[in-house]
């Protein structure tokens, strides 16, 4: 029964990707990326003045 129980759970997880891409991470990593170059632009104006 719980082989049974592993095999659902594989399928369910491997349905549940269904290739699509994943914008929203994207997207999170984007404006992450976004912010740091701020930050180090930021950082840089305060050393240099």
């Amino acid at each position: 029964m719980d082989q049974q129980k592993v095999a659902t759970e594989r399928q369910t997880q491997q349905s549940s990707d269904d290739g699509k891409p994943k914008f929203g991470r994207l997207l999170l990593v984007l404006i992450f990326a976004v912010f740091l170059i701020g930050v180090i632009t930021w950082a840089t104006e305060l050393y240099w003045s």
